[in-house]
């Protein structure tokens, strides 16, 4: 499982409802993504908001639905000046 926010990509060890457990902390602002789960070869999107985005001080991420649909969010995720890295920085 990945949630994918702007051009970073993270490894999610576990989703629940309304969170998700990343497989290493990290820094992001609050925002919009994208969780890509993985089954049985078949891929399902999930857009997500991260209404307080991702802390470096906890590996847990809380998120709420976007609502959108995944090629709708996908067109909001574009960084067209250069590309985010993990820290949240353009380079």
């Amino acid at each position: 499982m990945t949630l994918q926010v702007e051009s970073s990509h993270w490894l999610v060890s576990q989703m629940g409802p309304d969170f998700l457990i990343l497989a290493e902390p990290s820094l992001w602002p609050s925002g919009r993504g994208m969780v890509t789960l993985t089954v049985g070869g078949q891929s399902e999107l999930i857009p997500v908001v991260l209404p307080r985005g991702i802390s470096p001080s906890s590996r847990e991420v809380e998120i709420t639905e976007a609502g959108d649909s995944p090629e709708t969010l996908w067109g909001t995720m574009a960084v067209p000046l250069g590309e985010r890295s993990r820290d949240g920085e353009v380079i």
